[in-house]
């Protein structure tokens, strides 16, 4: 019974189904089914989710660092007085431009030049005394030579008195035998004996003035060794003096303050007139201060994650926001080697040549520092990323056949504007840098043709 009234239903439908198409084909003709095929299509395709992809770039990225910078004088001194006084002139003042050795200030120091008037008198009367032991060894020099001129004469005497000696013992024997035999008389004898005496008498006093020769060319010599020695003790007070007037002399030269380097001078505490008090009696104010600016340091502190990167060479740009933007172009000149324990930062120093002094010290600077090359990994914009990057894992939607699928990746650097994908991507693969509404993996997907395109 049911399946009969099933039957007379579908009879009555069907052709009332039918006759309405018809009707509606006889109405509105061919045009209106094809509008309404249309419809069903773009419902069917509204159901895609629209996106723009990109393609992974090989090309890895630069290591780079931007920090702000401070720029410091080349060197700097603060300049004191050695000694103490009133300031009798002042050639510079603040922001004058010196050059290296210039006189910047003197200091009026009186019993200085009192002094160093009596060590020059001194040293002139320690030449003097020079002089006067110097003709004293000459002379002793000169009785050192006759003492020792007399000596073989005296030998030569002694050796004559020696002679005579024995000639007269010989006649005195001669003679006494003679006597002896009959031959002369005793008075003869006599007389050759006396002779004879006074000729050893002779000899012995020729030895004596033979002695006393000798002992007088000691007493020179030692004469003339005494007159050396005074000499050089002499001498010696030359120097002495000398010394004592160079050191006077010095201390007025520290009377005059000079710049030790070209530069600008920063600091001046005093007027022309004041009292100058000498570093050595606690002076903590000084006198002047002077940065040397033909060439500057550009101070920079590098974070920690950057610190091991940052070397001696590495190549880095300076912009200065005081000059309009304007860049240098430069390179790391030195590092700290450490990092800072409170900051968990480094100093470096980067050098710049300041001829026309643009460049004043306390300007700031932003400093971008190659760290290190790009290598040649593959690249894509950071907005590809979904979600967040946690210890270098992230992930992207890939278009494969129509549907986004939500891939794994493994990311390297990011400069925030581009990443660094180490693995998990292809050169070829689509990546999906935006869509419109809500994308999930699987999601059948529209890609923009003039997103492909760019």
């Amino acid at each position: 019974m049911k399946k009969r009234m099933w039957w007379l239903v579908g009879l009555v439908t069907v052709p009332g189904l039918l006759a309405g198409t018809g009707y509606a084909f006889l109405l509105h003709g061919p045009d209106s089914l094809k509008a309404r095929a249309g419809q069903v299509f773009r419902k069917s395709h509204s159901t895609a989710v629209r996106v723009e992809v990109v393609q992974p770039i090989r090309q890895g990225l630069d290591r780079t660092t931007a920090q702000p910078g401070t720029v410091q004088a080349y060197e700097s001194a603060d300049l004191y007085s050695e000694v103490s006084g009133y300031l009798k002139k002042l050639h510079v003042d603040l922001g004058s431009k010196v050059k290296e050795g210039e006189i910047l200030a003197q200091v009026d120091v009186p019993d200085l030049d009192k002094q160093l008037a009596k060590a020059n008198a001194l040293v002139k009367q320690a030449e003097a005394r020079v002089a006067l032991m110097k003709a004293c060894l000459a002379r002793a020099d000169a009785e050192y030579q006759a003492t020792r001129d007399a000596v073989p004469q005296a030998q030569a005497t002694l050796a004559s008195a020696e002679a005579s000696s024995r000639f007269g013992q010989k006649r005195y024997l001669r003679i006494r035998a003679l006597q002896r035999q009959g031959g002369v008389e005793k008075s003869l004898v006599d007389e050759a004996e006396e002779r004879r005496d006074m000729r050893i008498a002779a000899e012995r006093s020729a030895k004596l003035s033979v002695q006393t020769a000798a002992s007088q060319e000691k007493a020179a010599l030692a004469k003339v060794a005494q007159a050396k020695a005074d000499v050089a003790a002499a001498e010696a007070e030359v120097v002495v003096a000398r010394a004592e007037v160079e050191c006077i002399a010095v201390k007025v030269g520290l009377a005059t303050i000079r710049a030790p380097y070209p530069g600008v001078i920063t600091k001046r505490n005093l007027f022309r007139g004041g009292y100058v008090r000498s570093a050595k009696e606690g002076e903590r104010v000084p006198l002047l201060a002077i940065d040397r600016t033909d060439k500057v340091r550009v101070v920079v502190q590098v974070p920690d994650r950057e610190v091991p990167y940052a070397d001696n060479g590495d190549e880095a740009i300076v912009e200065f926001d005081a000059l309009g933007g304007k860049t240098f172009k430069a390179k790391i000149a030195r590092t700290q080697g450490a990092e800072d324990a409170l900051t968990r930062t480094m100093r470096v120093e980067i050098d710049l040549d300041n001829a026309r002094g643009e460049l004043r010290p306390g300007m700031f600077a932003r400093v971008t520092i190659m760290l290190q090359k790009g290598g040649n990994a593959l690249t894509i914009p950071a907005s590809c990323l979904v979600g967040a990057v946690k210890e270098g894992q992230g992930s992207v939607f890939v278009v494969r056949n129509g549907k986004a699928v939500l891939t794994p990746i493994r990311t390297g650097m990011d400069n925030g504007v581009r990443v660094e994908v180490l693995s998990g991507l292809k050169k070829d693969d689509q990546v999906v840098r935006s869509y419109s509404g809500s994308l999930t993996s699987g999601a059948a997907v529209a890609v923009s043709e003039s997103a492909t395109r760019k």
